[in-house]
């Protein structure tokens, strides 16, 4: 039974994608592109960190990796809610949208 549950979570890990370490960031604003970095910690396929975002300041996010998909949330300072962030990774790039406002976002290590 321990073979057998070894088995199955290395081959969890396998299928998603390592994204631990440092990324640039840039991401669509009405304001204009936006950028920063991203710092990744992975456990298997979860996923957290910290966003840096210029003037914006420093945000802290979780999520998850499956495969080539990605997703993580960002909680915003003073109430004002949570921006998620959905994507996908090819390599040393991940890109997609944010929900809400639909920002485009893009990252490279």
């Amino acid at each position: 039974m321990k073979k057998l549950l070894a088995v199955v979570f290395l081959t969890v890990c396998a299928f998603a994608q390592g994204v631990a370490g440092h990324w640039q960031v840039s991401m669509d604003t009405p304001h204009g592109p936006m950028k920063g970095s991203m710092e990744f910690k992975q456990d298997g396929s979860k996923v957290a960190g910290t966003l840096e975002l210029g003037p914006m300041g420093s945000f802290a996010f979780k999520g998850s990796v499956e495969g080539a998909k990605i997703a993580f949330d960002v909680e915003l300072p003073e109430n004002q809610g949570t921006l998620k962030f959905a994507g996908t990774i090819e390599g040393d790039k991940m890109s997609g949208t944010t929900d809400p406002h639909n920002f485009n976002w893009a990252a490279t290590r």
